[in-house]
């Protein structure tokens, strides 16, 4: 038998075990458990690691052994068992399958069909605030990396029956459990058709990560920018859901990616909405101009000591010429030696342990920075660019975004560096026209500011106060716009 194979179960128990025992031979913790009802030989299937040994012996074959009549009428009377959920299977694959997800199979002499009982018991931590996206006002409980908790924390906080869900599986070897949530009579059914056409559209042997699976349906391959944001706070998905977007969660992450995604949300944090408007707008447009900085600053430097002495005021050029004479390469190496330096102790502090991280970074920085302009190699200018820079891209709560703005700036400091002002605007174009040419399921990535939105707009850069927020995001094509009570 191999994987994916469509057999069916036979009537003869001899020849269902046969095959099974093929397939999941040498599989850690794989056990049979013989039993007889009514004169009928069974055999109950399961992964002894991940089964609730309590639940077999009081709900299953507590309740099997106890009867003294046909108890199941050739297993068709199957909901009088007191477990849960309960399923009929008619193919090996689907037996193998429900196995290996840590439930119990019965199958009996006699019957071409099993039955599976939920009765799994996979290790899982506590749920735990989220590490990177803290928040001082709003919850403190984050995504764990077992599915039905994550959908169970959602529910939790968002009693809504209108929250409908679909299950995928995806992988042909690992059977990723994917769950995809989203609002009936609010979330745009287009939106969800797209989702399943282009899900269904991957052909992979495993997930290995929630951004694994966004390359794979998001239709844009050669872009460092993340299409589909992922969050490991409940809060933030719920949020999603009430704007009409998609939550897809994923078995064994402990993420959920939301869909479709635009570049500006990956500036809102949920603060934003936990103090009053204008602070908050404050702290966003902050963000922003964090965004420019990391962005373009290094550039900057490097294109005016290369070709725009005239613009520095007289009082700063003459200190700044005198230290730049100490130093014997050209802006530009200077430039990218501190910048790889300075990726070099993040990435260097985040792999250590977070006791002894934090101080090296901090240590790291200081040492290495003096000591380079102590030995001529860098200026003190460049030294205070680089720390400005890498302080501004912490600003950035997104990740996977705050990497791809650390890379972008690498190759406009290369165009400051032969082209001055004109290769930073140049630069700043060609991203500009990348990031309007991605769309995220659909819808351009640039929205509300490309194509532009008005109503949008009060909840990109800035917060409009809650009495103006009347109406949802256009962005996701919501099919209610305005926000009704009840």
């Amino acid at each position: 038998m191999t994987n994916g194979s469509r057999t069916v179960l036979s009537r003869d128990l001899q020849h269902n075990e046969t095959v099974i025992d093929t397939f999941l031979k040498d599989c850690p913790g794989f056990t049979k458990h013989r039993i007889r009802l009514q004169k009928r030989e069974a055999v109950l299937f399961f992964i002894e690691a991940l089964i609730n040994k309590d639940f077999i012996q009081r709900d299953i074959l507590g309740y099997l052994l106890s009867q003294d009549g046909p108890v199941l009428n050739d297993l068709q009377r199957y909901d009088q068992i007191p477990v849960a959920v309960i399923t009929r299977l008619d193919h090996f694959d689907q037996v193998s399958d429900a196995i290996l997800d840590g439930q119990a199979v019965l199958i009996a002499d006699g019957i071409n069909r099993a039955f599976s009982f939920k009765v799994s018991d996979k290790p899982q931590r506590n749920i735990q605030e989220p590490q990177v996206e803290k928040d001082i006002r709003g919850p403190h409980n984050g995504f764990v990396e077992r599915l039905d908790t994550n959908i169970s924390l959602i529910l939790s906080s968002f009693k809504n029956p209108a929250v409908k869900m679909r299950r995928y599986e995806v992988g042909l070897r690992s059977k990723t459990s994917v769950a995809v949530l989203y609002m009936e009579g609010l979330t745009n059914p287009k939106l969800l058709d797209e989702f399943d056409r282009r899900i269904k559209q991957v052909k992979t042997d495993s997930v290995l990560s929630p951004s694994y699976l966004e390359e794979l349906i998001s239709g844009h391959t050669w872009t460092v920018f993340p299409l589909l944001y992922s969050t490991e706070r409940t809060d933030k998905a719920i949020a999603c859901l009430l704007e009409g977007r998609l939550v897809i969660l994923i078995d064994g992450f402990p993420q959920s990616l939301s869909a479709p995604s635009t570049f500006v949300m990956a500036f809102q944090t949920a603060d934003d909405y936990s103090i009053r408007a204008i602070p908050a707008s404050f702290v966003r447009i902050l963000r922003f101009g964090a965004l420019l900085i990391s962005l373009f600053l290094p550039a900057l430097y490097v294109a005016i000591i290369t070709f725009h002495y005239e613009t520095i005021p007289l009082s700063l050029l003459v200190p700044l010429a005198e230290t730049r004479s100490k130093v014997p390469v050209p802006p530009v190496v200077e430039a990218l030696f501190m910048e790889l330096i300075f990726e070099i102790i993040r990435e260097a502090s985040i792999r250590l342990p977070s006791t002894v991280g934090q101080t090296i970074g901090v240590v790291g920085g200081l040492v290495l920075g003096q000591a380079a302009v102590s030995a001529g190699i860098v200026s003190n200018v460049m030294v205070i660019v680089v720390a400005m820079t890498g302080m501004a891209s912490f600003i950035i709560q997104n990740q996977e975004v705050a990497l791809a703005i650390r890379l972008v700036r690498f190759p406009i400091i290369f165009l400051a560096a032969g082209f001055g002002i004109v290769g930073i605007g140049v630069g700043g174009a060609i991203l500009l026209s990348h990031l309007i040419s991605l769309d995220s399921l659909g819808i351009p990535f640039m929205t509300p500011l490309f194509p532009f939105s008005p109503r949008d707009f009060r909840d990109a850069l800035i917060i409009a106060p809650a009495v103006l927020r009347s109406s949802r995001p256009k962005m996701a094509r919501p099919l209610q716009y305005r926000r009704k009570k009840g």
